[in-house]
């Protein structure tokens, strides 16, 4: 991983029916030497360093083109897609909600390895809510 990449805590995926309405943070690298890493965050000074063989962090990058032009700037609908949600006492339903996507990126483990799964930031009233691109279907242009 090279000083200057964006990276961001690791999204909870123990439990599907997890919601985290809170918006990301953001980091960006700042000294790299392998296992040691160092991180200045968005909301803490100084940098944080860790050892990269325990770190629960993703590297952010870029999304695809198809996916950016399917979402930058459109009013969109998060519902659990494949129904109801084993743990969800509502049955998936209370995972729906609308918002204005403000960021469209890709999450992948810090390391060597393929690009990861695309990810919407969708801000919803005064909440930012951040989930894979794929559960996401469009309402509005705007």
């Amino acid at each position: 991983m090279p000083i200057k990449d964006i990276v961001s805590p690791r999204i909870s995926t123990s439990s599907p029916s997890v919601f985290q309405p809170q918006p990301p943070h953001y980091g960006i690298v700042t000294v790299e030497a392998l296992p040691a890493l160092t991180v200045l965050w968005d909301t803490a000074a100084p940098p944080v360093a860790y050892n990269s063989a325990t770190l629960f962090i993703d590297v952010i990058e870029e999304a695809s083109t198809p996916t950016k032009d399917a979402f930058t700037g459109k009013v969109v609908l998060r519902i659990a897609p494949d129904g109801a949600v084993p743990g969800d006492p509502a049955g998936g339903t209370s995972r729906e909600f609308a918002g204005t996507v403000v960021g469209i990126y890709r999450r992948r483990p810090i390391g060597p390895g393929p690009a990861g799964p695309e990810y919407l930031l969708v801000k919803s009233g005064d909440l930012y809510f951040e989930d894979l691109a794929s559960n996401f279907t469009v309402l509005a242009n705007r």
